[in-house]
């Protein structure tokens, strides 16, 4: 895999390592990420005067859409969301976060835990079932993990404000090895 990089550490575009492009990112004048195109699919971004995003769309049709808490920036309340393509916003998960921001665990509206988070100290997710089974990945599409920030699973960078990168370039992704 391979990150692609602009200048002000602005992840522009992540490539397998065929050379092929996965995923494309376009950001506007305040550096926030408003696009992405995967699989020929363009997702936009539409934020609040905080950075947070609060809508996502497909085809000019809302697919997510964010709730987020007066008190702090990274808290979260809950996301809606067309979990089947019928471009209703079907699914309400809330959120719980712990003391630093990070995202625990997601409920479902009759307050039932349907997946956990627990992190490593480099902020790094393992993802759980209700029961504490790990899973692959999120059953549920989350993307809002550590400290509230935005996890871009293609690039394996958490994406808070921008996209951060060491410098710019195209090279393999690095990321700290899982302890043993």
């Amino acid at each position: 895999m391979a990150i692609c990089v602009q200048c002000l550490d602005r992840l522009v575009e992540v490539r397998d390592d065929s050379g092929e492009t996965v995923k494309r990112y376009a950001y506007d004048g305040l550096h926030r990420r408003i696009s992405e195109i995967a699989d020929g699919v363009t997702t936009d971004f539409y934020y609040s005067s905080s950075w947070q995003v609060l809508e996502e769309r497909v085809g000019g049709q809302t697919t997510v859409q964010y709730v987020w808490s007066p008190v702090y920036v990274d808290a979260l309340i809950l996301r809606d969301r067309d979990s089947d393509g019928d471009w209703t916003l079907e699914e309400r998960l809330w959120v719980v976060q712990d003391a630093n921001f990070n995202v625990t665990a997601l409920m479902d509206n009759s307050g039932e835990v349907v997946e956990r988070y627990v992190y490593d100290p480099f902020g790094l997710a393992t993802v759980l079932d209700a029961s504490w089974n790990i899973l692959a990945g999120s059953a549920f599409a989350w993307v809002y993990l550590h400290q509230g920030g935005r996890f871009d699973a293609t690039s394996r960078r958490d994406i808070h404000d921008t996209a951060f990168a060491p410098a710019p370039s195209c090279s393999p992704s690095a990321r700290p090895q899982q302890l043993q």
